[in-house]
């Protein structure tokens, strides 16, 4: 239940701070982009098996 309640904060942040990039703020951009770059990273490491490769795509991506 802590689990679920956890997600469902985080997942509301992202909404305002994804609503407030659209609006062009470029600081929530930032914060989304601090939030989810080791998570993108990691999970393009896992699946290209190469660091150069995996920073390239996870800054296309972000």
């Amino acid at each position: 239940m802590v689990f679920q309640v956890k997600w469902v904060m985080a997942h509301t942040d992202d909404l305002y701070y994804i609503e407030k990039t659209q609006s062009g703020d470029a600081a929530s951009f930032a914060f989304l982009v601090n939030r989810y770059k080791d998570m993108v990273y990691s999970i393009a490491i896992k699946i290209l098996r190469d660091a150069d490769e995996a920073n390239d795509i996870a800054g296309i991506v972000l």
